[in-house]
């Protein structure tokens, strides 16, 4: 927690963050960036929703736009939609928004039986921007409680596919946003920074708006740094407890993407400050595939958290992590000159193994 006294003095107080009620802690107008949204969307750990989409297009989510992320990778893999279940209507709208087929009781009972064992609903018609009295009247009809994302309201431009990606991270990971930011009792009339490195007011920070919301502060700090420091250029390296975050910032403009930009696989439509994360943490587990060493959440522990208090042995770590996997690979080396001591004197081949300070038997070349 760093706070900005009257006269330029700066404190900064470091308390875990598995304590830390923000709210608390804050004294005087507070302005924070948070990773909420980052990790949950790196984790696919969303609340359960339903996707609402027109006739024809309920395969939408998986099909995506045929695009592979690794295009050699013959076992390359997309992320899963942050959908439960999908259901399709037949109302439908031409692109000037002129109606084609009527929102029938058919439609709206369809919905509402499709609600149960779902906390969000996701309500994408195709050309919904040019007429949204459809979307507005499947939301009207939704059970009471249920968290509702529109998509002409999450996404007010043509283009159907980046529409449903960034109105399912709003449904998905908005409550989780809300539930954090009332966790750590945010105080009214404080601003939370948005992924393009503006501000807004807490209540009205939506997920598609904070998946960059804490790496843009570090790229803000970057560009600060570097200025003072009289660099042209910087590269920024934040890792925390589930992410890792790298930027690169020129003097006199923050990198800024105003096109479609993909998180954890999510296609998103929003302005967002360039920034790369990825899902390996100090806190994120390590795991071994049957090939070779992972970090992060994979197959076998596809929603497995991050927990950077845990990293340490005595604090509940049962599997390695990456914050205890670099200070891990230095352990063996010996107290006296540096070297490498490998204890157990031959390799599962019967072979003296050689100490790091032993000198070859033969020069190479």
């Amino acid at each position: 927690m760093v706070v900005l006294w009257p006269g330029g003095r700066l404190s900064v107080r470091k308390v875990p963050s598995d304590r830390a009620v923000v709210g608390e802690l804050a004294t005087g107008e507070l302005t924070f960036g948070t990773t909420v949204a980052t990790n949950a969307l790196l984790q696919g750990a969303g609340v359960p929703v339903l996707l609402v989409v027109t006739r024809g297009f309920g395969d939408l989510p998986w099909i995506g736009d045929m695009s592979r992320p690794e295009l050699f990778d013959a076992d390359a893999r997309w992320p899963a939609p942050l959908c439960a279940r999908v259901v399709e209507v037949d109302a439908r709208v031409d692109v000037e928004g002129h109606e084609l087929v009527a929102l029938g009781p058919a439609d709206l009972e369809r919905v509402r039986a499709a609600c149960v064992g779902v906390e969000a609903v996701a309500v994408v018609l195709l050309h919904g921007p040019s007429e949204p009295e459809h979307e507005l009247a499947l939301a009207a009809a939704l059970p009471p409680g249920l968290h509702v994302s529109l998509g002409h309201r999450c996404v007010p431009e043509r283009g159907y596919l980046s529409r449903v990606e960034t109105t399912l991270v709003d449904a998905a990971i908005t409550p989780i946003l809300a539930r954090a930011i009332a966790r750590d009792r945010i105080p009214p009339g404080s601003r939370a920074m948005r992924s393009d490195g503006s501000l807004c007011p807490a209540e009205d920070l939506r997920a598609p708006d904070a998946v960059l919301s804490g790496p843009a502060g570090g790229v803000l700090a970057v560009a600060a740094v570097a200025a003072q420091a009289g660099f042209a250029r910087a590269v920024g390296l934040d890792m925390g407890g589930t992410s890792t975050d790298v930027c690169r910032v020129d003097a006199g403009r923050l990198p800024r993407r105003e096109t479609d930009a993909r998180v954890a696989g999510v296609r998103l439509r929003r302005p967002q400050l360039e920034v790369e994360t990825i899902a390996a943490g100090g806190g994120s587990v390590l795991w071994h595939d049957g090939v070779r060493l992972r970090v992060g959440p994979g197959l076998l522990w596809p929603r497995r958290a991050a927990h950077p208090h845990r990293c340490l042995p005595g604090r509940g770590a049962h599997r390695p992590r990456g914050l205890r996997a670099a200070p891990g690979r230095g352990a063996g080396r010996a107290a006296r000159g540096g070297r490498r001591v490998h204890r157990g004197g031959a390799g599962g081949d019967g072979r003296r193994r050689r100490r790091a300070g032993d000198r070859p038997r033969h020069r190479p070349g």
